[in-house]
């Protein structure tokens, strides 16, 4: 498979009013490490994503429930983290101030370390304070909550586990924009045999708030013909940052010269933006093997 450089990228404003507004949810806010009779536990905290607007100079205190259901008692560990998302995607994690955009060094909490009983409750507080000479945009960060291992009751044995958990938090700082790009649009040829042919969109937050993103890709053959519409799973973008979402281009396809039409919405108002570019198949696309699927056919 060849591809050519993404040729057309365009801007195009759209308030759809019948869409909702999604949670900026990531996988990062329930982490679990199970074996044995421990898979049937778990920690939750309530709610798992929080939004602050706060100007600067402003304090607001907010509050966390962390519920277990876990057959017994443990200890608690809680502290502030540091995320970001790698260029693919996925998450990865620094301490407390290391990145660019970090609340932490805002956030004081109660308490740092606690006892959590068999099925309780802990309600943990915190106050997010905006210093007067924050720079505007979405500053985030997660508050963990670390249950380590298990501790047994007398005469009884639990396989060895560790529970984590936390509460992402975002704190806007006004004044706040909302834009976005499409950067780059291609295909990626299998790694090995048996792998899918790929389309990469390469997605580019460039306001200054986090932003929800949906939106899908059309193939298009020589003729103009709508042969296939792929949808993306909805991604959290990070201020000032890009990432790249991989999909699954699915056969059978034949040989020839196809059209890829990227159409992503972000923010509230679901503003879109479009990027288009033409690959070529040198040989006929097989069918995906049970169980790879690359979007909804047309």
């Amino acid at each position: 498979m060849r591809a050519s450089p993404m040729d057309d990228t365009t801007i195009t404003p759209s308030r759809p009013t019948t869409l909702a507004w999604s949670l900026l949810l990531t996988g990062l806010l329930a982490l679990a490490w199970l074996s044995g009779a421990a898979r049937a536990q778990s920690l939750n905290a309530s709610p798992p994503v929080v939004a602050v607007s706060a100007s600067p100079g402003q304090e607001v205190t907010k509050t966390v429930d962390v519920m277990s259901s876990a057959k017994a008692p443990f200890d608690l560990r809680i502290y502030l983290s540091d995320w970001a998302f790698k260029q693919d995607g996925s998450i990865y994690y620094d301490k407390p101030g290391a990145l660019s955009g970090s609340a932490c060094p805002w956030i004081t909490y109660t308490p740092a370390t606690d006892r959590l009983d068999a099925g309780a409750k802990l309600t943990a507080r915190y106050t997010v304070q905006v210093p007067a000479g924050a720079k505007p945009g979405t500053h985030w960060c997660v508050l963990f909550f670390d249950g380590g291992s298990v501790t047994p009751p007398p005469g009884k044995s639990v396989a060895t586990f560790r529970l984590r958990v936390g509460q992402t938090i975002y704190v806007n700082v006004p004044p706040l924009n909302m834009d976005g790009a499409i950067t780059g649009l291609f295909t990626q040829p299998p790694a090995k045999t048996g792998d899918p042919y790929q389309l990469v969109v390469q997605y580019a937050n460039t306001g200054n708030q986090v932003e929800w993103v949906t939106g899908s890709v059309e193939l298009r053959d020589s003729q103009g013909n709508a042969i296939r519409k792929l949808d993306l799973a909805g991604f959290t973008a990070l201020p000032s940052s890009s990432q790249n979402v991989a999909l699954k281009v699915p056969g059978p396809l034949p040989a020839g010269t196809y059209a890829a039409l990227a159409v992503l919405s972000y923010g509230k108002a679901l503003t879109q933006v479009a990027g288009q570019t033409t690959f070529t198949l040198d040989k006929p696309l097989p069918a995906a093997k049970t169980g790879q699927t690359g979007g909804s056919g047309k």
